[in-house]
């Protein structure tokens, strides 16, 4: 009986990562259901199996107080109400990060997580290749047709593109019987990953995505006969392109990209005077650390820079938006989470994957700056997984049983 009530737990679990994607924008209260079916099945397998002692790491730990600092801020808040009720959504995002955690270290289930956005980003191919049509947008109307998947952003679809390749990285890294035909098709992946991210014309997704795949590139040219394997790839994707895409097609989705970079690059030398998007997030970046100059220490409150911003907004900038909310300290409680998973990492041995991690980390970082990350479940659950499979693989390494 217990082996049912594990599978239970384990298909809620790729469902559960399924619905955080593909209802993202759209039927969100579906993803509330499968929640609560993730909370049971837990439940029910710890009873079932009488498990008394459960395992937290410093990501768990390092979020928590961030969460309990964040509630604390409601004393000095402007909107009590918006941070105590951004406290209890964060606060269910633990919860999750603890069942997440359990079951992989207990079960070792690290692999719903990778089936999960696997499956994610082949729902989104079929949807954005026209195999089957929905009642909702997957383009942006207007400002360039952006392409944004069933995740309502083409930022945020980039940011899943950019993790599929990072799982189908791991796993053609790691998996040393896996099936040839599966071991192609990660592959495919990864190069078409890449042009839905130029789809999205998401100038972060383009750079650090493409950034990644460069990098693994040289990873795999320091084994001789990864190049004919390379080479071959490139060739099949360039033809797969000008058959099922068109050069016209693909030509004009460049001219797209090129243009948005265009804009970016006005917006830094201040040519421009319209609002695009990279003015847009200077003025709030220059904004958000002026109101941190005023609070550096405590800020006014979580998810309350809206209130004091120059625009009535969000930041778009993670590192500001907690610096103007939460000062110093909230900060430092958020990023601790980063430099404990960057530390673990040092204990690995030298391997494709342990570089491809770390630099993997450093993108997310990176991408922080153009992006609120703090309440994003695809982010911290990305994180928890990575956390996980480091200590897998010291653990491993060092022959100690998990």
């Amino acid at each position: 009986m217990s082996t049912v009530f594990r599978s239970f737990l384990y298909y809620s679990l790729i469902l559960y990562f399924i619905s955080i994607i593909v209802f993202l924008q759209n039927y969100n209260q579906v993803t509330y259901i499968i929640n609560i079916f993730l909370w049971i099945s837990f439940i029910i397998v710890i009873v079932s199996e009488r498990i008394k002692v459960f395992s937290v790491n410093g990501v768990i730990n390092y979020y928590f107080f961030f969460i309990l600092y964040g509630l604390f801020s409601s004393f000095w808040a402007i909107e009590t109400f918006d941070t105590i009720f951004r406290s209890l959504q964060l606060f269910i995002i633990l919860i999750n990060l603890f069942v997440i955690w359990n079951a992989f270290e207990k079960f070792n289930f690290e692999y719903t997580f990778i089936y999960g956005i696997l499956i994610s980003v082949i729902i989104n191919y079929l949807l954005i290749f026209g195999v089957f049509h929905v009642p909702f947008d997957i383009v942006m109307q207007g400002g360039g047709a952006r392409v944004m998947g069933t995740v309502g952003s083409p930022n945020t679809l980039a940011l899943l593109m950019i993790l599929s390749m990072l799982v189908s990285i791991y796993v053609i890294e790691v998996k040393n019987n896996i099936n040839k035909f599966i071991y192609f098709l990660l592959y495919v992946n990864i190069f078409v990953s890449l042009y839905i991210i130029v789809l999205t014309i998401s100038k972060k997704g383009i750079l650090f995505g493409f950034f990644l795949f460069f990098i693994y590139i040289l990873f795999l040219l320091k084994r001789v006969k990864n190049i004919l394997k390379i080479f071959i790839s490139l060739i099949l994707f360039s033809v797969a392109i000008y058959n099922f895409v068109g050069i016209e097609t693909l030509n004009n989705n460049l001219e797209r990209v090129k243009s948005r970079f265009s804009y970016m690059s006005e917006a830094f030398e201040s040519k421009v005077v319209t609002l695009n998007s990279t003015t847009y997030r200077k003025i709030l970046i220059k904004d958000g650390l002026e109101k941190f100059q005023n609070k550096p220490l405590l800020g006014y409150g979580l998810d309350n820079y809206k209130y004091v911003s120059v625009i009535k907004e969000y930041a778009h900038n993670n590192y500001v938006e907690l610096l103007a909310s939460l000062g110093i300290i909230g900060t430092f409680l958020y990023y601790a989470m980063y430099v404990y998973t960057l530390n673990e990492i040092r204990y690995m041995r030298k391997s494709n994957i342990k570089y491809f991690l770390f630099i993997f980390l450093l993108v997310i970082l990176l991408m922080d700056i153009a992006l609120v990350s703090y309440g994003s479940r695809m982010h911290l659950y990305t994180l928890i997984f990575i956390s996980f499979i480091i200590r897998k693989h010291i653990i491993k390494e060092n022959r100690i049983k998990i």
